[in-house]
């Protein structure tokens, strides 16, 4: 059973709030880091996270709306953006632990600011959000609170990618602060807060507002990021309130455990079986498959489950409006300990709505661990997506596809094989492992291929066409 995070944090922070005991486990003993086992590797959660990114670097991207009362534009707008998903700190309300970063205000110049916005991993959004805000003492936060609001409900929050197993949101909450300058400039440093079961401040090491974020652990004095020391809080300080971005559609959130094959009508394609070795979301856009209204087509698809067992839903966008809706959902099925490459499948059937539209469309296809998915642009923890493009022609122009498309299923299989193809199939011979030929079929008419007088283990087959094509597959006889 793959660990819940969440659960596991707030056991060891109740723990140590409870009996005053250090929250530490970690193989460099720090003061300030939990060390996370976090399903298949360590990752330090208490005051920060930290791993390579699988995701593309989403920076905070909103469209101001309201520009008529800045009082000085220079330092609205300022903060730090993402740099890919690298590190997160702890700023969960009653955890504990606090995290701060500072921004500066122009000499004789006052900042009214009225939104904010910050990225935070966290399995949810999160109910409201606190802001306190503290002098600057010698490049760190002083003792004296000069601001603070709590209960913000943010007016937005908007999933832009997810690591570490979480979703990262880039939050908006609407404020009223103002700030001055002074004659020489002013520092400040902003500590958000968030009631969550869980939420880190995404930290960025591509950051050079100021000083690096700060810590306190339950209520001890401010130090600098000690996972690394090098990283900024990912935030953004506006003098308006600005239009929320555009959220992601999919993403993985923890391990990207592929998908292998996809067969559907002429669509035939094979990609890597390595574990995170490709993008949570890969374009195969330029494959293209040809079906047409009112046909039904069997498809056939694979993939690397990681030990585990996995669920393949496709959609297809056959009213082009650019959405996958509810009645463009295909459940095929699951498939289980498969390494991708061992010729396991799930099949099912695709028919095509006489009212599609004709021309090209995007059919996306999803694996997801445990169960299956139904929200094609959620964030899963483990499995892949996968985009293709759908030419829809009317009925007649089935007589003029040339290329091969095929499935064969079960597989693995006790007895019969299905073979079902787009084209006349003139033969199929099977192999065993030894090489030798065991079973030849000719005009095969049914598409049936029956092993069940053939010893188990591992055959393979071929299949020649009438227009010389031919196809190998491999199929394990239980």
């Amino acid at each position: 059973m793959r660990k819940k995070l969440p659960f596991y944090h707030l056991w060891l922070l109740s723990f140590a709030l409870i009996f005053g005991v250090s929250t530490s486990i970690t193989a460099q003993n720090s003061s300030k880091t939990l060390t996370q086992l976090h399903s298949k590797q360590a990752l330090k959660s208490s005051s920060g996270i930290t791993q390579q990114s699988r995701n593309n670097p989403s920076s905070i991207n909103e469209t101001s709306i309201n520009t008529a009362d800045r009082i000085n534009v220079q330092d609205c707008d300022q903060g730090d953006d993402s740099n890919g998903f690298e590190n997160g700190f702890n700023i969960t309300a009653e955890s504990g632990y606090r995290s701060a970063d500072d921004f500066y205000v122009s000499p004789n110049e006052s900042l009214n600011v009225r939104s904010i916005v910050f990225n935070v991993f966290a399995n949810y959004p999160v109910s409201s959000v606190d802001f306190n805000f503290y002098e600057d003492d010698g490049g760190k936060p002083g003792a004296t609170l000069i601001a603070s609001e709590t209960g913000l409900t943010p007016y937005a929050q908007v999933p832009i990618g997810a690591a570490f197993g979480y979703t990262v949101y880039a939050i908006y909450v609407e404020v009223d602060f103002n700030f001055d300058g002074g004659a020489s400039g002013t520092s400040y440093w902003m500590q958000p807060e968030v009631d969550s079961p869980m939420a880190f401040w995404e930290g960025t090491s591509a950051g050079t507002l100021g000083e690096v974020i700060h810590m306190s652990e339950f209520l001890g004095p401010w130090t600098p990021d000690d996972d690394g020391g090098i990283h900024h809080g990912v935030f953004k300080l506006h003098c308006d309130v600005v239009v929320a971005g555009d959220p992601i559609c999919f993403d993985i959130s923890d391990t990207i455990e592929p998908i292998t094959r996809v067969v559907l009508a002429n669509i035939d394609n094979t990609s890597s079986a390595a574990i995170d070795g490709s993008p949570a979301l890969e374009d195969f856009t330029n494959i293209q498959g040809v079906m047409a209204q009112g046909i039904s087509y069997d498809i056939a698809l694979a993939g690397n489950t990681n030990g585990f067992l996995c669920y393949f839903t496709v959609w297809i966008d056959w009213n082009q409006n650019d959405e996958f809706e509810a009645d463009e959902m295909y459940e095929i099925g699951y498939i289980a300990n498969s390494s991708g490459t061992d010729g396991e499948q799930t099949t099912g059937t695709i028919t095509v709505p006489t009212s599609a539209v004709l021309g090209e469309t995007t059919m996306r296809v999803i694996k997801n661990w445990d169960t299956s998915p139904t929200d094609p642009c959620g964030v899963y923890l483990y499995g892949q997506g996968e985009d293709y493009t759908i030419i829809v022609e009317d009925e007649l122009g089935v007589e003029n596809q040339t290329s091969t498309a095929f499935s064969y299923y079960p597989n693995p299989t006790s007895g019969v094989v299905k073979i079902t193809a787009n084209k006349e199939i003139n033969s199929v011979s099977v192999v065993n492992i030894l090489g030798q030929q065991v079973l030849v079929k000719e005009n095969l008419e049914n598409g049936l291929v029956d092993l069940s007088n053939l010893q188990i283990g591992a055959y393979m087959f071929r299949v020649a066409f009438d227009d010389g094509s031919i196809e190998n597959f491999k199929v394990l006889k239980e």
